[in-house]
C-alpha cells in the first residue's frame, strides 16, 4: 500500500543521470489507506489529526511530482 500510495516510490537513478519511475500507481491512493490497517498509526487518522495527515499527504504529493519531473528531464535529455 506504501507503494500505491506513493510514500515508497519505486524508482532508479542510472549514473545519477537518468530518473526512471519503476511502478506508476494506476491511481495514486490517498495516505489514509496506508495507515487505516496499521494499528500503529491509528493516531494519525482521529479527527483531531486531521492536519497532520492532510500535512503529510502534500509532501507525499509534492516528492512525487518531484520524482515525475525528474523523470521527464532526464528522458528528454537521453
Amino acid at each position: 500500500m506504501a507503494v500505491q500510495t506513493c510514500l515508497w516510490p519505486l524508482y532508479e537513478v542510472e549514473d545519477g543521470r537518468q530518473w526512471r519511475i519503476n511502478h506508476k500507481p494506476v491511481k495514486k491512493k490517498p495516505l489514509e489507506e496506508w495507515g487505516k490497517p496499521q494499528s500503529r498509526l491509528r493516531h494519525l487518522l482521529r479527527p483531531e489529526n486531521g492536519d497532520l495527515l492532510e500535512e503529510l499527504q502534500r509532501q507525499v504529493d509534492k516528492e512525487w511530482e518531484f520524482l515525475l519531473r525528474m523523470e521527464r528531464a532526464t528522458s528528454e535529455a537521453t
